[in-house]
């Protein structure tokens, strides 16, 4: 996440990088991984933000704030859940677990804080994936499709600018045969985290209790597995409970739209 404030370069640590602030009279760009370019620009109450091409160097949507607070340059994940699609076919035994990470992706966020409440002023995604339905067409949900390996890939020993991991465990406590298409994340109910080489979600266990039953889904307090000095970058969009009854599988004989 290449930042440069004013014109010059700046090469902050990771954990630094995603602390940064936009004050009453200042000015970032943040390098997309396509080559294209963010400004942001701040003056007084009045945000200039957008992409700018070779064209025009303006960056043309603009905010009125209602104060010249500053302003915070937050990671921050997608807005819808992730559907997941396992690379490889994947069936769990029963009574067997599967413990692996999801790598996520990132976008940029700028956010004011009203009180103690933060405000999504605007956000910007480098990578926005392709829609789709989680469930039947009369029960189910809007979310984002996501390709990704469940195969007990182990945390990385770091991750990229653009990308967070979930440290992500499915349970499968039925009598059955856990074989499934898809499976949903609710990311928007996740919080950052980072300890300066790895950013990462809260962990996330799925329980998996039967084709009929709804599944728990458990959010920890923290990712599990990283060490060091953590610091929560972003709180989840939608506060949950720690443990829910939610669906979380697609089957084959489950109707769904892509």
């Amino acid at each position: 996440m290449a930042l440069k404030r004013n014109g010059i370069f700046n090469s902050p640590s990771a954990a630094e990088e995603k602390r940064c602030l936009l004050e009453a009279d200042d000015e970032y760009r943040i390098n997309f991984p396509d080559g294209r370019e963010l400004k942001l620009v701040r003056h007084g109450i009045e945000l200039r933000s957008g992409l700018v091409d070779e064209l025009s160097d303006e960056a043309k949507d603009i905010t009125i704030l209602d104060s010249s607070s500053p302003l915070m340059i937050r990671p921050i994940l997608p807005r819808l859940p992730l559907v997941l699609q396992s690379e490889s076919d994947l069936r769990i035994l029963p009574d067997a677990h599967i413990k692996t990470s999801v790598s996520l992706p990132l976008g940029i966020a700028l956010i004011a804080k009203d009180k103690e409440n933060p405000i999504i002023i605007r956000e910007f995604h480098p990578v926005t994936p392709s829609k789709t339905w989680f469930g039947t067409p009369d029960d189910g949900e809007a979310a984002y499709s996501w390709k990704t390996a469940l195969n007990g890939r182990p945390l990385p020993s770091e991750t990229g600018p653009w990308e967070a991991v979930c440290p992500l465990i499915v349970k499968n406590n039925s009598p059955e045969i856990l074989e499934f298409q898809r499976m949903i994340l609710r990311v928007p109910e996740l919080s950052l985290f980072t300890n300066g080489r790895i950013t990462a979600t809260n962990s996330v266990t799925i329980r998996f209790r039967g084709e009929t039953q709804a599944s728990q889904v458990t959010f920890e307090k923290k990712p599990e597995g990283i060490t060091g000095s953590i610091v929560k970058l972003a709180e989840p969009r939608v506060p949950v409970d720690r443990a829910l009854l939610r669906r979380s599988f697609a089957f084959i004989k489950t109707i769904s739209m892509s």
